[in-house]
């Protein structure tokens, strides 16, 4: 005979212990979505995004390849970008430690005074990025597979139902915050069960 269904405890919602092991096992190691390749069109266009606890940098270098890095300047921990924008470079605003697009220190003022320091060895600490159908994803698991190896067919099938995606461009967003558990929104928008009585 089968169980009754059960929802799960609601200390998974709640209790900061669990928060973290969700950061640790799922939201650090799966492909998340972060915006589309025309955020970003031409080279030296960047933008910021959260996962959880972690700043990124989504940028276009000059030579129109696309890069996620951490937010930190690898001096001092300080954020190098805020926003979305384009520039030449990232400057860390504590010490002036100068980032390019794909990464590499340019500049790191008085370090040429500084036995054995190799600006060449320095880089803003990079993420993996995969462009698929045109929707940019990262994943902070450097070991983490391929998205096409992870979803085998799934590229094929978005683009039968719309092979416009990739050259599509955002016309309007909305962005919403939810004072909830991460869980508790994806669970509402997973279904409509809700719709008719919650949406009249």
């Amino acid at each position: 005979m089968n169980k009754p269904l059960q929802t799960i405890p609601s200390y998974y919602y709640t209790d900061p212990d669990y928060y973290r092991i969700d950061k640790e096992k799922i939201l650090y190691r799966t492909w998340q979505f972060v915006g589309h390749v025309s955020d970003i069109p031409t080279p030296g266009g960047f933008f910021t995004v959260n996962i959880a606890d972690e700043s990124l940098i989504v940028a276009r270098d000059e030579q129109e390849v696309l890069h996620a890095f951490y937010n930190v300047c690898r001096h001092r921990a300080h954020r190098v970008a805020t926003g979305q924008g384009t520039c030449q470079r990232f400057v860390c605003p504590y010490h002036a430690w100068s980032y390019s697009l794909d990464g590499s220190l340019v500049v790191a003022p008085k370090t040429e005074e500084v036995a054995g320091f190799d600006k060449g060895a320095v880089k803003l600490r990079e993420v993996r990025l995969e462009i698929f159908c045109g929707l940019i994803f990262v994943n902070l698991d450097d070991g983490a597979i391929p998205m096409i190896d992870e979803f085998p067919g799934l590229s094929e099938e978005i683009l039968d139902a719309k092979p416009s995606l990739p050259g599509m461009h955002l016309v309007h967003e909305d962005h919403i915050a939810h004072a909830c558990n991460w869980k508790v929104s994806v669970e509402n928008f997973s279904e409509c069960y809700h719709c008719p009585v919650a949406h009249r």
